[in-house]
């Protein structure tokens, strides 16, 4: 767990992809998990990054690191970029991974705000509690957006156009 002064919070939860597998299961069929591991691991801190006020994507990791104590998040993302490299046979920077972390977070920050405010109301939340919080609240913003487009706004789609 990191903390510094102004320390907002932590989020432990179990990873879909760990570099304690054994080397020999690395494989191409486990990229995937091991790409959205790495999103997972820089998530935390970008969204603390997007609270903060910042959301260009070419400054969300710098600012992340500087300001958000993601040293262990940053570590951990590097030891699954090594066995993403295994697997490749490229090198992977982290920024197009903070990149994907910030659409998610921006498109979903809903979900992220309902989640951190039980979580300070609650001190602690976990499974299914989680997850009716986040489906409960992208609910709400799918109706509140489906609600809120005017109907002379959409055009009916015609095949080759």
């Amino acid at each position: 767990m990191e903390s510094a002064p102004g320390w907002t919070g932590n989020c432990v939860a179990t990873n879909i992809y760990s570099v304690r597998w054994p080397i020999e299961c690395v494989t191409e069929q486990y990229r995937p998990l091991m790409e959205a591991q790495i999103v997972i691991h820089l998530a935390g801190g970008v969204a603390e990054a997007i609270y903060r006020g910042e959301r260009r994507e070419s400054e969300v990791l710098a600012f992340a690191e500087e300001t958000c104590r993601m040293d262990t998040d940053m570590e951990q993302a590097r030891a699954v970029g090594c066995d993403l490299w295994r697997v490749t046979c490229r090198r992977y920077e982290a920024q197009p991974f903070a990149e994907k972390a910030l659409a998610l977070l921006v498109t979903h920050w809903s979900a992220v705000e309902a989640l951190a405010s039980a979580l300070v109301e609650e001190g602690c939340i976990e499974g299914a509690r989680i997850e009716r919080i986040i489906d409960r609240s992208l609910s709400a913003s799918a109706a509140a957006s489906a609600g809120s487009v005017p109907s002379s706004t959409l055009k009916p789609h015609r095949s080759g156009q």
